[in-house]
C-alpha cells in the first residue's frame, strides 16, 4: 500500500479486527493482527505514535494466552 490514507484505513480495519479477536479470546490471531498493525504504523509518520498502544494490546493478549494455558494445565493435573 503506497497511499498513506489507504494505509491508515487498512491499519484501522486490522486494529478493529484484532480487537474483536481479542474479545472472542482468539489470542493467536489477535496477536498476529496487532503485530501487523504495529509494523504498518511504524512506516507512517502520523500513525507512528499509536504503536505503543498496539504493542501493549499485543502484550496483554500474550499474557492472557499464557494465563489460560496455565489454567488448563492445572485442570489437567487435578
Amino acid at each position: 500500500m503506497s497511499n498513506p490514507v489507504t494505509t491508515r484505513t487498512a491499519s484501522g480495519c486490522l486494529k478493529d479486527a484484532a480487537d474483536l479477536r481479542a474479545q472472542l479470546e482468539h489470542w493467536d490471531r489477535a496477536i498476529a493482527l496487532y503485530e501487523e498493525v504495529s509494523k504498518w504504523s511504524l512506516t507512517n509518520a502520523t500513525t507512528r505514535y499509536s504503536v505503543k498502544e498496539y504493542w501493549l494490546r499485543e502484550g496483554i493478549c500474550l499474557l492472557a494466552k499464557g494465563v489460560r494455558m496455565i489454567a488448563l494445565a492445572w485442570t489437567v493435573e487435578l
